[in-house]
């Protein structure tokens, strides 16, 4: 891959992390990364390497989204 297309994202978010349980697994043969949210908070989320390649390319945006509605939280 040349150099310039290569793609770098630096996040940086207050407070701490929240308690997450993460998981490599398969669904179907098919890996899967699955994330459990400790403490009551949210359903369980699965993907595959697939939906993992379009979040990892999608930081800028997720990352303008919190930014923009992070005072919406409950802490």
């Amino acid at each position: 891959m040349p150099e310039d297309n290569k793609i770098v994202h630096t996040v940086t978010l207050n407070g701490p992390k929240p308690q997450l349980l993460i998981q490599e697994g398969e669904f179907k043969s098919k890996p899967m990364l699955h994330i459990v949210f400790l403490g009551g908070m949210g359903k369980p989320l699965s993907f595959g390497v697939g939906k993992a390649k379009m979040i990892l390319h999608s930081l800028p945006e997720i990352q303008a989204f919190y930014d923009k509605h992070q005072a919406t939280l409950k802490d």
